[in-house]
């Protein structure tokens, strides 16, 4: 399907455009961001795979890997120290 090559070729873009925030220390991406898209783009992959559509299904497992990645190297230092608890009290 023509489809699939699109949907692929789009991914591998997604993908290596991504390449540069992880591989740059000082980059911060909010978890807030980087959690819901890779999440996301699981729910696409898995819908792809439904769908017959292989290749674009793996690489938006590797766009998510990469985003999950983000998520977990590259968010800012605050969000280290972030705990459920202090935003409760922050809420109440």
């Amino acid at each position: 399907m023509w489809q699939d090559i699109v949907f692929t070729l789009g991914g591998f873009v997604f993908a290596l455009l991504l390449l540069p925030i992880l591989l740059d220390k000082n980059a911060q991406v909010p978890r807030i961001t980087s959690i819901p898209t890779s999440i996301t783009l699981l729910i696409f992959s898995f819908t792809y795979l439904s769908l017959g559509l292989y290749l674009s299904a793996i690489t938006n497992i590797l766009t998510a890997s990469c985003w999950a990645g983000i998520s977990i190297w590259r968010q800012p230092p605050e969000e280290d120290k972030l705990r459920l608890v202090d935003i409760y009290e922050k809420v109440r």
